[in-house]
């Protein structure tokens, strides 16, 4: 007859903890990227690196979700290789409110990034940055019907068959002729994500009841396309140096891509008219803190393109105050040859035209703790009240 179990050592058994699930990776959503090489479930370890996109370049963007986690359990991400490591990633629980990984030192750039955090659910998201995916672009344009002096329309199709969106700014009976023509667009290289969101931020200040952007409204006719390469966002592609060549490579006399072509028939137009006065690039260089603006002819310029140019950048060191602080100087670092937006933008057009490139980094500026993407938010509102100081500024050159 089997002896039965002893009471104590039952009673021991159950006071076992239990065995924590395995960790698991999915990227199956729009914008989704990685490729797990291990995961070493007894360190709560996962080591991923960036697929090879399938046009090509680099390999920047990485977007992942993990499940079977314990809650309250700290779980971390070693990323190995690529083109682009962030000193912190971001994390979520729910896709929607993003917040900094733990801050632990950053390993040699090529080799490893390391990222760890607490998370007190059974899954979470990890990314590069806070993603902007073409569905914030599509709530952008939500928000924006019905206001007023906003117009947002279908500037394409891409390859793929994605809707390329816009937003337009201009309100009253000024007629058109006398209004000052902005183009500004975001995210030609998909990975740099901090670029879309600056311009969410300057379009819903745009959009809102302060009464210097009404002024804007005014005077001027404003276009803001928030994402140009959605294909390579909606893919979770890096998009810089795809092959044959990226969207801010393809500004060129036969563009490839159908929202550069749409987007140059647009500026050509406008500039044709005499009705093209700014233009502006919005990018992020990776894990910087800072902003730049880069405006590659200005060594060069002769007047009045210097002397406006001179006035913007003036107009954005009085405006752009923090968290990222503008110091009023232009970058001047690629040759005029490079078939870029912002190079085209100061060579192809008339000599009244500021052009150039904001490119705004995802770090948090030294001594700011705020979650993403708010310093970006704030900056595209501070990027539009120097668009209204320069264009309200009577010394301008017409």
């Amino acid at each position: 007859m089997p002896r039965p179990f002893p009471l104590i050592a039952l009673a021991l058994l159950l006071t076992l903890p239990a065995r924590a699930a395995d960790l698991a990776v999915s990227t199956d959503f729009p914008g989704g990227a990685a490729q797990v090489t291990s995961i070493d479930q007894a360190a709560r370890l996962i080591t991923f690196k960036i697929p090879t996109p399938k046009q090509g370049g680099w390999q920047s963007w990485w977007y992942l979700k993990v499940s079977g986690i314990t809650p309250g359990e700290a779980v971390s991400l070693a990323q190995t290789g690529g083109q682009n490591q962030a000193g912190r990633a971001v994390w979520s629980v729910d896709g929607k409110s993003w917040k900094y990984t733990e801050s632990i030192p950053f390993e040699e750039k090529g080799k490893r990034a390391l990222y760890r955090q607490k998370i007190d659910a059974a899954e979470a998201y990890f990314a590069w940055y806070q993603p902007y995916l073409p569905e914030h672009a599509q709530q952008l344009v939500k928000d924006a019907t019905g206001k007023p002096g906003v117009e947002t329309f279908e500037l394409c199709k891409s390859e793929e068959g994605h809707p390329v969106v816009g937003l337009r700014f201009r309100e009253g009976d000024r007629p058109d002729d006398k209004r000052l023509g902005v183009w500004i667009h975001a995210r030609q290289h998909a990975w740099e994500t901090g670029g879309s969101w600056t311009a969410d931020g300057l379009a819903r200040w745009l959009m809102s009841d302060d009464a210097r952007a009404k002024n804007l409204r005014q005077i001027a006719d404003i276009t803001l396309i928030p994402i140009m390469d959605v294909d390579s966002v909606a893919d979770g592609r890096g998009g810089k140096d795809q092959k044959p060549h990226d969207h801010n490579r393809d500004w060129i006399d036969e563009p490839i891509w159908a929202a550069t072509k749409a987007a140059m028939a647009r500026v050509k137009a406008m500039d044709a008219a005499g009705r093209l006065d700014l233009f502006i690039d919005l990018h992020d260089p990776g894990w910087a803190g800072n902003i730049e603006f880069w405006c590659h002819l200005y060594p060069r310029m002769t007047d009045p393109r210097k002397h406006n140019t001179d006035l913007f950048m003036a107009a954005g060191k009085r405006e752009i105050t923090g968290p990222f602080v503008y110091n009023g100087k232009a970058v001047s670092r690629y040759a005029l040859t490079t078939p870029s937006s912002g190079i085209w933008a100061t060579l192809k057009t008339k000599e009244k035209v500021v052009g150039g490139t904001f490119e705004i980094g995802v770090a948090p500026p030294r001594g700011y703790d705020a979650d993403p993407p708010s310093h970006h938010l704030t900056c595209g509102k501070q990027i539009g009240l120097a668009v209204e100081a320069y264009l309200s500024d009577a010394t301008r050159k017409p």
